[in-house]
């Protein structure tokens, strides 16, 4: 059934930005930035059927982009407080098209998402450092976010306590209430049936207690070692009424037309591991360990694994620096970065209704009991940096997935010549990417 379908997807996106910064007196300064950013994402399959006909499967269209005007003002209150206020208004704009069939029947195509408008996203903040004592300070603060769409909005605490009770050794305690909006084009989804527009246009937003403690020893200047557990309980998380389905394992897929309500909650726990050495010597490493255990709970009050529910994750990165040129000013540098996690959590194949449908169908009644195997990733960068007296010239050569042959994937699909089902296995692709910047 693969070979049977033909999928063509372009992507575009770019951005530019404007940052202004100005002191007031000795204790104050503002700074501002002017953001315009956009993308557009186009793609569509074609389905080749029995008789070698070839039908528009779907298509979509989503275009989206932003102005976002930010400010903030950070002001010293006397020796011991620091203050920092400010806020960012984006206008947002969209047009959304989405269009699909069911079951490969190209009489079933109809459109379910479309429009084209603009809407208006508002945050504001505060947040206060304290310093209660020589090895002892406070950060208070609290964030709130109002989307025009549909009038929500959010008031959410944060703060954080340090000690550093060794010259070495610090301390420190954080909670903070964070929250965020879905992707636009499920506010726009429409009941394909009654043909109701936007019945995901009072989703709330999904939020999230975070609560983590924090352990930094500074092995010397150069070299600092950092544990941190943490605990975050996620809720007002949209899924699916009466089912297991909920937006925390959700996977890109444009052909998602349910309706969704805020039903959906879930735990993460886990211990974050760093080692890092700072660039020195002309060289710098940064390993990071994380291992976790991630649960959530949908509108069917079971609780299972969440999709990303991996286990573990360890990253590494390490760069040199080579000093060039007739006065040593010109830098190359290259950097290799690796990563080692375990596999996304799957749900078993029910292999009886796969004979019957003769493609794959999951058994939804153990989702995600299963795991992926292991997957790892290595990327490349070379970058070399020419320094001027005004300005300075960056070329840079970025290889992600540079050894693919680590990041092997597998998954089933149905042969219609042999009437069963074979097990394929490929790689991820080789993605370069050459970019010059200039500085001045």
């Amino acid at each position: 059934d693969d070979q049977r379908s033909r999928e063509e997807i372009h992507m575009n996106m770019g951005s530019i930005a404007l940052a202004h910064k100005k002191s007031i007196g000795s204790k104050s300064f503002v700074k501002t930035t002017l953001v315009a950013s956009g993308n557009t994402g186009e793609g569509k399959n074609d389905w080749i059927q029995d008789d070698l006909s070839i039908n528009r499967e779907s298509d979509f269209f989503m275009q989206s982009g932003n102005i976002t005007l930010s400010s903030f003002i950070n002001t010293r209150i006397g020796k011991r407080i620091v203050n920092r206020t400010g806020f960012n208004a984006s206008k947002l704009f969209y047009n959304i098209d989405l269009n699909t069939t069911f079951d490969h029947d190209p009489s079933t195509y109809l459109n379910y998402a479309k429009s084209r408008n603009s809407s208006s996203l508002i945050q504001v903040f505060t947040q206060t450092k304290v310093i209660l004592s020589k090895t002892l300070s406070l950060n208070v603060g609290a964030y709130s976010q109002y989307i025009k769409l549909n009038k929500n909005y959010t008031i959410e605490p944060r703060a954080g306590l340090t000690w550093d009770f060794n010259k070495k050794h610090t301390l420190s305690l954080g909670y903070g209430n964070h929250s965020q909006m879905e992707e636009l084009r499920f506010y726009f989804i429409k009941d394909t049936l009654s043909g109701e527009e936007m019945i995901n246009k009072n989703l709330k937003f999904a939020r999230a207690h975070h609560f983590v403690l924090g352990y930094d020893y500074a092995v010397n200047d150069y070299l600092r070692i950092k544990i941190e557990p943490y605990y975050q309980y996620l809720y007002n998380y949209p899924g699916v009424p009466n089912s297991a389905y909920s937006m925390i394992n959700f996977e890109q897929d444009w052909e998602f037309m349910d309706k969704l309500v805020n039903n959906s909650k879930g735990e993460n726990i886990g211990l974050d591991v760093t080692v890092e050495k700072f660039l020195h010597e002309n060289y710098y490493f940064l390993v990071t360990a994380s291992i976790f255990d991630s649960k959530y709970t949908g509108g069917d009050g079971v609780k299972r694994n969440t999709r990303y529910d991996k286990g573990y994750v360890v990253n590494g990165l390490v760069g040199k620096e080579f000093h060039m040129g007739e006065n040593r000013n010109n830098i190359l540098s290259v950097n290799v970065r690796g990563n080692l996690f375990g596999g996304n959590r799957t749900t078993p194949i029910d292999w009886d209704a796969s004979y019957q449908e003769q493609q794959t169908v999951d058994d939804n009644t153990r989702l995600f009991e299963d795991k992926n195997p292991y997957r790892l990733y290595f990327d490349l960068t070379v970058r070399y940096r020419i320094n001027k007296e005004k300005y300075t010239h960056i070329w840079s050569l970025e290889i992600l997935n540079a050894l693919p042959v680590f990041s092997k994937r597998s998954f089933y699909s149905y042969n219609n010549d042999t009437q069963d089902f074979k097990k394929y296995t490929e790689s991820n692709i080789v993605v370069p990417f050459v970019s010059y910047k200039i500085e001045f």
